[in-house]
């Protein structure tokens, strides 16, 4: 019995010895990172970093979003490239006029390509396709972004929301039989 119990024992303490060292470990993972983090920061160069207030410096959106494009162009691959794109969809997502929204959006767009970066803005746009009455624009700007998010909540609702009703499919069936018929007499 004695012998068992020195065993346990001395399982428990290397036990304990494990977790204090893996306590140690994950506190100086951090202070790795953040040194990463800061090389990272030195590796930017001073044009960037111009290029970047310069953004900061516009003064309204489609200021900025100009500024942006003109970053991006000249440094596609920089550090600061995630960043400025949180920023200029914070700053789209904050117009209030959605025509102005969908114009900054679509210019966007066109800028800012990658998956990671377009992954932010399609919830702002399908919901100013929405507040703007372009529902068709709606819907067909969904698509897509489910193909790639098939479980994206608040995209499932919004395309819900620019469906068409049922009244208004009833609506367009007479002139889609119409069509129809023309074009098997034709």
């Amino acid at each position: 019995m004695r012998f068992s119990s020195f065993y346990i024992k001395r399982l428990f303490a290397l036990f304990a010895v494990t977790a204090l060292s893996l306590s140690f470990a994950a506190r100086a993972l951090p202070q790795e990172k953040q040194d990463k983090d800061k090389n990272k920061a030195q590796q930017v160069s001073e044009g960037e970093r111009k290029a970047a207030q310069k953004i900061n410096d516009a003064k309204d959106t489609p200021a900025k979003l100009a500024a942006a494009s003109e970053f991006v162009t000249k440094y596609p691959k920089s550090s600061l490239r995630p960043k400025v794109a949180r920023y200029i969809v914070d700053q789209i997502s904050a117009a209030q006029d959605p025509a102005q929204k969908i114009s900054l959006a679509e210019s966007y767009l066109g800028t800012f390509a990658e998956a990671s970066e377009t992954r932010m803005l399609y919830p702002t746009l399908i919901n100013a396709y929405v507040n703007a009455k372009r529902v068709d624009d709606a819907f067909n700007a969904a698509g897509p972004w489910l193909e790639l998010n098939p479980n994206e909540v608040d995209v499932l609702y919004l395309r819900g929301r620019s469906a068409p009703t049922q009244s208004q499919v009833r609506q367009a069936e007479p002139a889609v039989r119409r069509k129809s018929h023309r074009a098997d007499r034709g």
